[in-house]
């Protein structure tokens, strides 16, 4: 079964057709859909029910608002497929890429949908934002020295190996992204980074506040990590 987790923050206007597709696009296999909502204040929860009360298979976690990790964090430990997928409200997938990348579990534990491997195509993504992301990506990639492009997109993951690697993330906000790749690398997990299409959104929660808010925390977590994370 693939477990499909969406972190949702006031997300009512983005969620409706961000669930359809989803919906649709896995609807010939064997799946849950997990709205693990961050304490929303709008009609977020009232969306995700609508779907819920219809389909067996789509479930809401509330929680109280603490950040993307979070919400990730406490949808997956209700999970109950084999494999994860650490979604957005604005993301889906093709069934057929849905596909293939499941089948990459076979050889590795995680798989990374980067933004910026060769290969990947990107929509209405302004070149402001797209040179803060590229800006943000390198500084991760100079303090751990990770061989990755990009460690915020979506990820798809083997729950066995991601039960010990979320175990040892700390972080509720946009950094949990960052604290999963880490640790999955430094636990020597196997981990492919794969190029695709993708399109920012209306009502995205990423700006340049939230970037230089990414900036000075990924900077507390490399001290924090200093610890355990040697160079």
């Amino acid at each position: 079964m693939i477990s499909w987790i969406i972190a949702a923050y006031n997300e009512e206007e983005r969620l409706p057709k961000t669930l359809g597709r989803v919906i649709d696009e896995l609807n010939t296999m064997d799946f849950e859909i997990i709205v693990s909502d961050d304490g929303s204040k709008d009609g977020t929860c009232d969306v995700a029910s609508t779907y819920a009360n219809i389909l067996d298979n789509v479930r809401i976690v509330a929680n109280t608002h603490k950040g993307r990790g979070s919400a990730l964090r406490h949808g997956f430990n209700t999970s109950k497929g084999e494999v994860t997928v650490l979604s957005s409200a604005d993301i889906w997938l093709p069934r057929d890429q849905v596909e293939k990348l499941t089948m990459l579990l076979d050889d590795f534990d995680l798989i990374l949908l980067s933004k910026h491997a060769h290969g990947s195509i990107g929509f209405n993504t302004g070149t402001a934002r797209r040179f803060l992301s590229l800006s943000f990506n390198f500084l991760v990639r100079l303090l751990w020295k990770l061989p990755y492009r990009d460690t915020q997109g979506l990820k798809i993951c083997k729950v066995a190996a991601f039960k010990e690697i979320i175990s040892q993330a700390k972080s509720d906000g946009f950094l949990f992204g960052l604290e999963i790749v880490v640790y999955a690398h430094k636990m020597n997990r196997k981990v492919v980074e794969v190029p695709w299409a993708y399109s920012y959104c209306a009502g995205s929660k990423v700006d340049l506040r939230s970037i230089l808010q990414m900036i000075r925390g990924l900077l507390f977590l490399k001290v924090r990590s200093l610890g355990m994370w040697v160079q």
